[in-house]
């Protein structure tokens, strides 16, 4: 399986990592807010880069320090990384069907017909439907 690479450190990403930094951009990526851009800038970094580029290392700390960048981004970054944690995934699809059997009449006669009423997947936290789900 090919796996992306940070075009910072050169190493390749784990995938858990790279569905961490995705859930950030995809929940907070577009903003108008500077103070938040540069929280999502901080926490896809931690994921994607790590180390000295990571929210605790010295680069890391050099971009939130920032005068442009508002004090709050740091705690905000710190918030992502760990709703990230809990949300990202991997899910597993625990599909049910409620299934009918319709009794003949005439046991033993004809045959018997199934009907599937409907097939449904797990709840994903904070209450989301799965996209898909039938």
């Amino acid at each position: 399986m090919e796996h992306w690479r940070s075009s910072v450190t050169g190493r390749p990403v784990p995938d858990t990592h790279l569905a961490c930094a995705s859930c950030i951009v995809g929940k907070y990526g577009q903003t108008r807010s500077a103070a938040q851009a540069a929280s999502v800038d901080a926490a896809v970094y931690e994921w994607l880069a790590g180390g000295t580029y990571g929210t605790d290392g010295a680069r890391g700390k050099q971009r939130l320090a920032c005068p442009e960048v508002d004090p709050s981004a740091r705690t905000t970054a710190l918030g992502f990384l760990a709703e990230a944690k809990k949300y990202a995934g991997p899910y597993r699809w625990a599909h049910r069907a409620r299934i009918s059997v319709p009794r003949s009449p005439w046991r033993g006669l004809g045959r018997s017909h199934v009907r599937m009423s409907g097939l449904h997947a797990a709840t994903l936290p904070g209450g989301a439907s799965p996209a898909g789900s039938l």
